[in-house]
């Protein structure tokens, strides 16, 4: 849990955390249901320190990237979640180094790391190339395609997100008032 006093004094990382918010859109059912798949263990297909005591999904096609490059495809599907553990994810030799690299020199005092970081990955967006470490997405995706297969024959069903009904206005909207008329006197 990140400290609110720590938040309002570092807008840099409000800026990094809402940078986080968009790219994680998986639900916490849908996160739950892809660590549960994957048997709670990090899926990450070379040996390393292996952090397991909070396990992350990894977008294989971060949201981001699949918006710019593939702007009909939704990311948020069951077969573009991985588990992965924290070093693997965003540690130094993992997914997302540049994640590790902005936190050192965050710790180091450059508190605009998080948002050069950001911005250097918005930048990539721009001209479509990948921002992360993509050597072992096609390893991904085929255990996450493998997982799920085993997962869903046992009868396990992905949540699907709810989706908002659009309510349309009632016949005594404001959308229906008259506008006010009003008469200019000169002084």
């Amino acid at each position: 849990m990140i400290n609110p006093e720590v938040m309002l004094q570092t807008p840099d990382l409000i800026h990094f955390l809402g940078f986080l918010t968009i790219a994680m859109a998986f639900t916490a059912k849908q996160r739950q249901w892809i660590i549960d798949r994957d048997g709670g263990k990090c899926q990450f297909p070379e040996p390393h320190e292996c952090d397991t005591e909070h396990p992350q999904v990894h977008h294989i096609t971060p949201q981001h990237y699949a918006a710019t490059v593939f702007p009909k495809l939704n990311p948020d599907v069951s077969t573009n979640g991985i588990t992965l553990c924290k070093t693997a994810h965003v540690g130094k030799e993992g997914v997302h180094p540049d994640t590790f690299q902005a936190l050192q020199k965050y710790r180091k005092g450059e508190k605009s790391a998080f948002a050069q970081m950001a911005e250097e990955r918005q930048q990539k967006l721009k001209g479509r190339t990948i921002y992360w470490v993509d050597k072992w997405d096609r390893i991904f995706h085929a255990k996450a395609l493998m997982n799920d297969q085993l997962y869903v024959a046992k009868g396990q069903v992905w949540p699907e997100k709810k989706t908002h009904k659009k309510v349309e206005p009632e016949d005594n909207s404001l959308s229906r008032m008259k506008p006010l008329e009003v008469e200019m006197v000169e002084s």
